[in-house]
């Protein structure tokens, strides 16, 4: 599986409906300086640090 499934399944079970998913990935976050999560995911920190971010979502410390 490569990067971008997996994270997509990872949101998807954040999220549940696929269009909420969908608009997270593909909205820019001030948290990766106005980059969407699909174009972090481009650099080479990218995976970790939108894992990290959906660590953070997923336990509700959105700090």
């Amino acid at each position: 599986m490569d990067s971008n499934s997996e994270i997509r399944k990872i949101v998807l079970d954040l999220f549940v409906q696929e269009e909420l998913a969908d608009e997270w990935l593909n909205t820019p976050k001030w948290f990766f300086d106005d980059l969407t999560p699909l174009e972090m995911l481009q650099k080479p920190e990218g995976k970790e640090a939108v894992l990290s971010i959906l660590e953070r979502i997923r336990y509700g410390d959105l700090s």
